[in-house]
């Protein structure tokens, strides 16, 4: 055997073909999650021995595995690396499902880490490769996690699409667990939307599913959701009972984190009942449960809950002695929003016991806090402006230093030149003689010429520069319009609405004008926002180009019946931040022109990345349109492109059909 389970340890002794070596892998999977630390052991020595049989495919499960359980303990760094290795061995295999599955992992691991923009880079290449090999299960799982950060990121409309194609496609295979996975997910988004009738016909359908199936966890989770949706429709007698449920479930099996948020959610729940003793039993419950899970994070949830529960009882004293418990926690766990609501509800507690200077303690923490906080943002900004600066500034030098070297060249060969002249001035003096006349003509008529083309370069170079200036000023006048809309009049709209808040939970008799109020008030921020974006939209700003164009096709998306997807071919390199802005109005106006005028509803944008260009390959169905018509006329929109296009000095192909409009520009990369 060249497996043994010994004491209750594997033993690799003398593997000796390829069949050993996947029997231990085998093996290794049934105690990977139970016993990560001696999986990891195990699989190392296996992969040096599948190394000696030259066994690639061997290696790179094994190499996928060690990443998925660094994963699974937190260690995202050794992930990466392990995850890196298996992805270059299933390249050289060409592998195409092991490469996607590599993918995958990776944007999950970018995905833990906070970068959701990277991880749907990866997860949407992840779909590349299992569309080319028809792997169903694995698409299902690269639509799931897009699904998952399109949710983290608010983008509702989207995540819900990526949901819902999850459901089709495990229906069409009969993978059950998917199925549920996808209605499940698409509840809790359809609820953030507001769309509670459809959310709990998924949920209800998802229960009915699992009824059938062996799955206690997901069905746990399910009820709990079911409850989630009651509760935010304020039918909080029914959600008690779909978490009473889900509890009872979680006990059967023995599942202690879901144990403990049920009873943070029983307590929220009695609590808006007005039972304030069932709602205080259940905080204490989930105290016990979260402290056995050594969970720090649902710890902090119940002091501050306990906290504004006797805050509101009118118990200030005790509602100061949570917050302070709170307080430390938060500290340990730098929860910065948590810190912020801690620090403000202590001053308001004090400033209701009538201590005014402890009041204003904590009130100049939040502050301080706050400010921090703004102060982080506005350094990492200053930093990325300043790594541009110096990027430009060495570029710069660079160019100085060519500069000074051609100089001298130039002088060096002057310097020949003259020598040469004296040498054959005596045999070519008569010769010179005799021309003189005819030279002199030549060069008065070439002088004239070149005059000529001078003033007429002159005259290019001029409506080129205004043209330029005018396109910087209005993209300038844009961003003030924006950051004055954003940062003024939305501040104030959302100040308004927070005092409005304020002023219906505090009781006051005309509820119905408040709140129409507050609707107001929201519509108009929402108004605020909305112009602001579309005058500048902050993410071209902080993440760039590629997320800019990638929220204009998710707003296409959310459009029904409409469609747009978004590709990058070759290493992305960022572009000066005029020319960022030029390219994506070009974008603007063409994905406007679609939806104005075009009666097709896919759009296609592939963003390629050469050594010295980036070209944008544009694809629209539906009918088209003759692109040099449209210029002579008085199409403002395709004026604008044509505008941006010469100031970037980029190239601009068109094909229209009465099917389908094709669209190629290059953009040179160095510009300012």
């Amino acid at each position: 055997m060249a497996v043994q389970k010994d004491r209750g340890e594997f033993v690799v002794q003398n593997i000796r073909d390829t069949s050993d070596v996947n029997n231990l892998i085998s093996m290794v999977e049934i105690i990977k999650d139970s016993e990560p630390r001696r999986a990891l052991q195990v699989l190392e020595g296996v992969y040096d021995r599948a190394g000696n049989l030259e066994y690639t495919a061997g290696q790179a499960q094994i190499k996928y595995m060690i990443s998925a359980i660094y994963k699974n303990l937190n260690i995202l760094d050794s992930a990466l690396i392990e995850n890196q290795m298996a992805q270059s061995l299933y390249t050289i295999l060409d592998n195409k499902s092991g490469i996607a599955n590599c993918l995958n992992l990776q944007g999950s691991l970018l995905k833990r880490d906070g970068n959701y923009y990277s991880a749907l880079d990866k997860h949407r290449e992840s779909l590349t490769y299992f569309m080319h090999v028809y792997d169903t299960m694995g698409l299902i799982k690269s639509y799931n996690y897009i699904g998952l950060i399109q949710k983290n990121l608010s983008n509702f409309d989207s995540a819900a699409i990526y949901f819902m194609k999850v459901i089709t496609f495990s229906e069409k295979i009969g993978f059950r667990d998917g199925h549920v996975a996808g209605l499940i997910n698409l509840s809790e988004v359809l609820s953030k939307l507001n769309q509670f009738t459809d959310a709990r016909m998924h949920l209800e359908k998802c229960i009915q599913l699992q009824s059938e199936g062996e799955n206690m966890l997901s069905l746990a989770i399910s009820y709990s959701k079911l409850a989630g949706i009651y509760y935010m429709e304020k039918n909080y007698t029914t959600a008690i009972q779909f978490y009473i449920k889900s509890d009872s479930i979680y006990q059967k099996i023995e599942n202690r984190e879901g144990m403990a948020n049920v009873s943070l959610n029983l307590a929220s729940s009695y609590y808006e009942l007005g039972n304030i003793n069932k709602a205080r039993q259940y905080y204490q419950l989930g105290y016990k449960q979260f402290k056995e899970n050594s969970d720090k994070a649902g710890i902090l949830n119940v002091y501050m809950n306990l906290a504004v529960l006797n805050e509101e009882s009118g118990r200030f004293s005790e509602a100061i002695l949570y917050y302070d418990s709170s307080l430390n926690l938060a500290k340990r766990l730098n929860a910065r929003d948590e810190l912020l609501e801690i620090y403000f509800n202590t001053h308001l507690c004090y400033k209701k016991l009538g201590q005014t200077d402890k009041s204003l303690t904590f009130l100049t923490q939040y502050i301080n806090l706050n400010d921090s906080i703004y102060t982080l943002e506005k350094a990492r900004l200053i930093n990325d402006l300043g790594l541009k600066y110096e990027t430009e500034k060495k570029e710069a030098q660079i160019l100085t230093l060519n500069n000074e070297n051609l100089r001298k060249d130039l002088e060096l060969h002057k310097a020949l030149n003259r020598k040469n002249g004296y040498l054959a001035a005596g045999g070519f003096l008569l010769m010179l003689t005799i021309f003189t006349f005819i030279y002199f003509r030549l060069r008065i008529r070439k002088n004239r010429l070149l005059n000529e083309q001078k003033l007429l370069n002159a005259k290019e170079e001029q409506k080129l520069s205004s043209a330029k200036a005018l396109l910087e000023g209005q993209e300038q006048e844009r961003i003030r319009v924006s950051r004055e809309l954003h940062d003024g009049i939305g501040l104030l709209l959302s100040t308004s609405n927070l005092h409005l808040k304020k002023a219906i939970d505090n009781g006051l008799d005309d509820h119905d004008v408040l709140n129409q109020a507050k609707d107001l008030v929201n519509r108009a921020n929402e108004d605020v926002r909305r112009i602001s974006r579309g005058l500048f939209p902050p993410v071209l700003q902080v993440n760039g180009l590629h997320d800019g164009i990638e929220d204009l096709l998710a707003e296409v998306d959310k459009i029904p019946d409409k469609y747009g997807s978004f590709f990058i071919k070759g290493e992305p390199i960022r572009l000066s931040e005029t020319r960022e802005i030029m390219v994506y109005r070009i974008m603007q106006e063409l994905i406007n022109n679609f939806l104005k005028h075009s009666r097709g509803d896919t759009i296609d944008v592939e963003m390629e990345y050469t050594a010295s260009n980036l070209i944008i390959h544009y694809l629209e169905n539906g009918t088209g349109f003759n692109f040099d018509s449209h210029i002579a006329g008085k199409s403002v929109g395709l004026k604008s492109i044509q505008s941006r296009i010469t100031f970037l000095n980029a190239s601009f192909d068109f094909i229209s059909e009465k099917s389908e409009t094709r669209i190629k520009i290059e953009v040179p990369l160095r510009g300012k």
